[in-house]
């Protein structure tokens, strides 16, 4: 998901959709020769590529499956563009991994995980364990706090969101109780 991200912002894709996710952060220049290949149907195949993974559920990490992997729903424009993005893309997710890895060494860890907390709370207020549940949460570098329950079992949110504990307890408490 991400290298698509990039592919987008870097071409600069205006891509019309309801919920679109944010920009990248840190943001991601727009690149002339990927401006270029940012055509209107290179946008329209961006949103319903993003709409179909999105659709299709969880995936083991936030950045598969390859957004060529379902070359159906890639169009030649869009091809090209992710074609060229690939490296800039890898290149930008190698810098935002190692200042994320930076972060994460210099931030004090919370005891526990916001989730367990949410989760034994919630048992303790009906005096019962709740029943096993699934959620997956993938976290994206995307601004600001934003979120996307893509499924029922699969949310999306923006890593600021992730670090805020209480509002991202905000955010998981309804779906946690949605799930036990």
């Amino acid at each position: 998901m991400i290298r698509a991200l990039y592919a987008r912002d870097a071409a600069g894709l205006a891509v019309d959709m309801l919920v679109p996710p944010p920009p990248l952060v840190p943001q991601v220049r727009i690149d002339p020769q990927l401006r270029a290949l940012g055509t209107a149907q290179a946008a329209a195949d961006w949103r319903a590529w993003w709409e179909a993974e999105v659709a299709a559920g969880p995936q083991s990490a936030a950045d598969l499956p390859d957004p060529l992997a379902r070359p159906a729903l890639i169009g030649p424009d869009l091809r090209s563009l992710l074609n060229q993005a690939t490296g800039p893309a890898g290149r930008w997710l190698s810098a935002h991994e190692r200042d994320h890895m930076n972060h994460a060494r210099e931030r004090p860890r919370p005891a526990r995980h916001p989730m367990g907390e949410l989760v034994r709370s919630i048992e303790a207020e009906l005096g019962r364990p709740i029943e096993p549940f699934q959620l997956q949460v993938d976290v994206l570098p995307v601004e600001g706090h934003w979120s996307h329950r893509a499924q029922r079992d699969h949310l999306l949110v923006s890593q600021s969101l992730s670090r805020n504990t209480a509002a991202y307890q905000v955010l998981l408490e309804p779906i946690i109780r949605s799930l036990a």
